[in-house]
């Protein structure tokens, strides 16, 4: 967290001066205060489904109070975020989850703090409500995508592992649901005069935490309910996206609708003419914490390839368009989403009812079209590419592309917890199930056949030779065949271990 001194006037790079004060009413049980905040509302550095995130100044002014509660520290940099109205609900679940989930040990270190939160007073350009965080110095996403920030894949490794910490720790108590490199914050160490620590190696430059649990829910045992989860669509599993709603939530678990009842009770209340939308819990969703386990899968597949693909554009001497290069790993993502949720479409387990259920829930378009396809080739050959190359000799990663099979498998029951995860890439233990496939349940026999299939349809057509979707078919065919002897060489090495990883 930034310490503003008499000298510093600024939060990064916005004047504090020139930010607008914000007046804010914290309630907390029957004392009232009514405190200021000043925000650069000109440029957000976040945003998302339950509301946009700002750089401010936290003064720990207090305008008025009938309370003997000291206020936060005052002279903090901070990030602010603003939820409207219609979000109330979303800002209760975001303050109850975090406020209940410091109260675990270990969890200060792995969780984002939350320093304050209450309603905007009215009459100002901001409505609604806000919740006051520790200022952060980057995203994982933007840490990643700084130009020619390639890391050796022992940092990577590090990297994987401590994000494992951080659920190892959070589901001990939650699911987040939403977990992505955008959701997981970079805190640069630094000394006792607050300069950056320049040291070697991922662990020894920063630390992470994670944030926004707006749309979280208590587990017990690793299963929990929630009556309106906050999700990315292309880090979410399959398993959430086509869940039924069930009717009432069981007495036992700490549903959101516990939790909205609590920090109504508790922490904050929310004046009867909010136009928030709070749920009564009489539809729920059934959630565990395999479903984290699905997103951090996406999320590492999304690390490497912005580590691989940043090196590559590092090393070219033409400028790199940062806003291409976002779209492209946003798409590449989106599409190995697709090839991983669309699994038992590709190995005829369901029948025609089914598979037209699946379609409507997941993606119509994206569903239709069929594997092995032109099509299919069409949407998928460049992360096709990319997957090869993990477990290849260009990225040489097949540990953790084989990680991500198991990270990514349809049946959740699968995926190894994230202790299991990082056993796995300690060496101490193996999946319990071995199943050797590319991506998904595809195998490389299965690829091969549909390689061979799409190589007969264009040369049935008479395709030309230099045709680049020629061209990227017959470049997936020879990375195909180092891959195979790569992956049995892989596989006889994990025989040999004999403990099983944890599910």
């Amino acid at each position: 967290m930034e310490i503003v001194n008499s000298e510093k006037k600024k939060c990064r790079n916005f004047q504090i001066s020139e930010m607008e004060p914000i007046e804010y009413k914290r309630r907390v049980t029957e004392s009232e205060e009514v405190l200021q905040v000043k925000i650069a509302i000109t440029e957000r550095i976040n945003s998302g489904g339950s509301g946009q995130i700002f750089i401010g100044y936290y003064t720990g002014e207090v305008l008025s109070s009938n309370s003997q509660r000291l206020p936060p520290p005052k002279g903090k940099c901070v990030a602010i975020k603003i939820y409207s109205q219609q979000k109330g609900y979303d800002f209760i679940r975001g303050v109850q989850m975090l406020t209940e989930l410091k109260q675990h040990e270990n969890m200060d270190k792995h969780i984002v703090d939350i320093m304050d939160y209450g309603m905007i007073e009215p009459g100002q350009s901001l409505h609604g409500y806000l919740s006051i965080f520790e200022l952060a110095d980057l995203s994982l996403f933007q840490e990643l995508e700084i130009a020619g920030n390639r890391r050796y894949k022992s940092d990577l490794i590090t990297l994987i592992k401590s994000i494992m910490n951080i659920l190892v720790e959070v589901h001990e108590a939650a699911v987040h649901l939403d977990l992505k490199t955008k959701n997981i914050l970079v805190f640069k160490k630094r000394d006792i005069t607050n300069r950056i620590v320049s040291a070697v190696g991922f662990s020894r430059e920063f630390s992470l935490k994670l944030t926004d649990f707006d749309g979280s829910a208590f587990v017990e045992d690793g299963v929990g309910e929630t009556d309106q989860p906050v999700i990315t669509p292309d880090y979410t599993s399959p398993e959430l996206l086509e869940q039924k709603i069930y009717e009432q939530p069981s007495k036992k678990s700490s549903s959101s609708t516990g939790i909205y009842a609590n920090i109504k009770k508790k922490f904050l209340k929310v004046p009867t003419e909010t136009k928030s939308k709070t749920p009564q819990g009489k539809h729920v969703k059934k959630v565990t914490t395999k479903m984290d386990i699905w997103s951090a899968a996406i999320t590492i597949y999304e690390i490497v390839l912005i580590n691989f693909l940043n090196g590559s554009w590092s090393s070219n001497s033409m400028p790199i368009n940062m806003a291409d290069f976002r779209l492209n790993i946003e798409n590449k993502v989106k599409r190995i989403g697709e090839l991983c949720r669309f699994a038992r479409l590709y190995d005829g387990t369901l029948n025609e009812h089914q598979q037209q259920m699946m379609i409507i829930k997941l993606d119509l378009v994206v569903a239709a079209i069929k594997p092995g396809s032109e099509d299919w080739w069409l949407r998928y050959s460049g992360v096709v590419i990319n997957i090869l190359d993990m477990w290849g000799n260009k990225y040489g990663m097949p540990d953790i592309a084989y990680l991500l099979v198991n990270m990514l498998d349809i049946d959740p029951t699968v995926r190894m917890a994230a202790k299991g995860v990082i056993d796995y890439l300690d060496g101490k233990c193996r999946p319990r199930q071995i199943t050797l496939a590319l991506f998904s349940n595809v195998s490389a026999e299965q690829l091969d056949e549909w390689l061979d299939n799409e190589i007969a349809r264009l040369k049935q057509i008479k395709c030309n030779k230099k045709d680049l979707h020629y061209k990227s078919i017959k470049k997936i065919k020879a990375k195909l065949e180092k891959v195979v002897e790569i992956q049995k060489k892989f596989l006889e090495k994990l025989e040999e271990i004999e403990d099983e990883c944890d599910e």
